[in-house]
């Protein structure tokens, strides 16, 4: 039996010295900034931002220029078929940076279906496409957007 008892006392030990070090630890990392080794906590695994880094990311600004010239932004999950959310990103990515492929015309046939079927009513000579890099510098907090090239895919006018 005293083995047993002996047992139960150590692992009580163990838990409560887990129990207590994981305050021990957040309180030197947030006096500190950075955590005590070994590492008592384990990462998020989601983007962290690290102090003094810049976080850069690129995002697409579509505009429709309809048949009487006006010019419209576009909503790029609205052009996308059955995009939820931010489900469209890749896939508008792949298809909209390459200048060449989406200038082709089977490409040009999609992208006047999908603007008819997102907005109806609308007539689209043609879509303009910026690929704008964002960059963020998480020690000033200042955010910088850098506009990219443009490139115009013409479509032909629905009937």
């Amino acid at each position: 039996m005293t083995t047993t008892h002996g047992s139960r006392i150590a692992i009580r030990v163990a838990f409560l010295i887990v129990l207590l070090a994981v305050p021990a630890g957040l309180g030197i990392k947030r006096l500190t900034g950075t955590e005590p080794y070994p590492a008592l906590l384990l990462p998020s695994f989601g983007p962290v931002l690290e102090k003094n880094s810049i976080v850069s990311f690129r995002s697409p600004d579509i505009t429709g220029v309809l048949a009487d010239g006006q010019t419209i932004p576009l909503d790029p999950a609205k052009v996308m078929p059955g995009s939820t959310g931010d489900g469209y990103a890749t896939v508008f990515q792949t298809i909209f940076t390459n200048e060449a492929r989406v200038t082709d015309p089977d490409a040009q046939r999609w992208v006047g279906e999908q603007l008819a079927r997102a907005y109806p009513g609308q007539q689209f000579t043609g879509v303009t496409v910026r690929w704008d890099t964002t960059r963020f510098d998480v020690g000033t907090g200042a955010v910088v957007v850098d506009a990219g090239q443009p490139f115009t895919i013409p479509l032909a006018v629905q009937s």
